[in-house]
């Protein structure tokens, strides 16, 4: 099994569809198809036939594994959360709209990784196996959950800062990145602190305040720099 997958950032929300993506299609193309198959709220068999395109796993596998998990509220919200944010052009709508795509591709790349992590237990028939395998996801998913949360919470927060702010001439909107320093501060957001970030597009290492669990970054108005987190490499990268 290669490395896990990984949700892409600075995302929009695909037309709702239901095709399964061709033999050979790449990572980003299969999960692009899941979140659209998500959002239209498709049943269980399609969603393991598109799982199957990755090499490593057969959509029979795929649909027992997706049919023996409680993720049904993992799917509904995907599928629910989008018709819940005002599509009025607001700095706050334009926020919100950015969390939602980031959580739909977020939530098709915890499936993915689930599935195939749970995949050579099931595979095995070993009953010790198969239940030391479910719980480690139990975990993981109360963990994703937790993260999921935080995120909220943080893009409620970006988007209150937000509405203070208007659009610039290039298409941003640009608030500021405070991180609180002391020797807890980890190098992702010191390297972050008082540099500016495009609130309409969720920066590679999050929001302020999701940055890793125990992150008390916070946003505000922009600073005066032309610094900006998506520019450069952070040190922990």
């Amino acid at each position: 099994m290669t490395g896990p997958i990984i949700a892409p950032t600075g995302v929009t929300l695909p037309e709702e569809a239901t095709a399964v993506p061709p033999p050979g299609a790449t990572a980003r193309q299969i999960l692009v198809a899941l979140v659209a198959a998500m959002i239209a709220g498709a049943p269980i068999g399609l969603l393991a036939q598109i799982l199957a395109r990755f090499p490593d796993l057969s959509r029979v596998l795929a649909e027992h594994i997706l049919t023996g998990r409680s993720w049904g509220g993992l799917l509904l919200a995907t599928a629910e959360e989008r018709t819940l944010i005002p599509r009025n052009g607001t700095p706050q709508s334009l926020v919100l709209e950015q969390l939602t795509a980031q959580n739909a591709f977020r939530r098709a790349a915890y499936l993915v990784n689930a599935v195939r992590r749970l995949a050579p237990a099931v595979a095995s028939g070993t009953i010790d196996r198969i239940v030391r395998a479910e719980r480690a996801e139990d975990r993981y998913f109360a963990a994703f959950l937790e993260a999921e949360r935080r995120r909220g919470v943080a893009a409620s927060a970006v988007a209150l800062v937000a509405s203070q702010y208007g659009i610039d001439a290039n298409g941003e909107l640009l608030l500021g990145w405070l991180a609180v320093l002391d020797n807890r501060t980890s190098a992702d957001c010191r390297w972050a602190h008082r540099r500016n970030f495009n609130a309409l597009v969720a920066p590679r290492i999050g929001y302020p305040g999701t940055v890793h669990l125990e992150c008390r970054c916070r946003p505000r108005r922009p600073w005066n720099t032309d610094l900006r987190v998506e520019h450069g490499t952070p040190p922990a990268h």
